[in-house]
């Protein structure tokens, strides 16, 4: 998955201060959670097969944990949509 960081209300913090975490919970338990790297306002991750039925929520934090805009739930059908492509 491509996802690009837009900062609509606010202005962006410097990339390095940034820290986005990918969340896959199944029966509302965590079962994994990925670090991903910031590359110009973007980041790629993929999906691993043993999370596909998982719901996948995307944090999007400070270098201080705290919040930088509403976490982000990927919907069931744009993950597989994506895997068809």
């Amino acid at each position: 998955m491509l996802a690009k960081l837009v900062f609509e209300k606010t202005i962006p913090p410097k990339e390095e201060d940034i820290n986005l975490y990918v969340a896959y919970k199944k029966n509302g338990i965590i079962s994994h959670i990925e670090v991903t790297n910031v590359i110009e306002m973007e980041t790629i991750f993929i999906v691993p097969e043993k999370y596909a039925d998982c719901e996948i929520s995307v944090y999007v934090w400070d270098k201080d944990m705290k919040p930088l805009m509403a976490v982000q739930n990927l919907e069931q059908n744009a993950k597989y949509k994506e895997a068809d492509a």
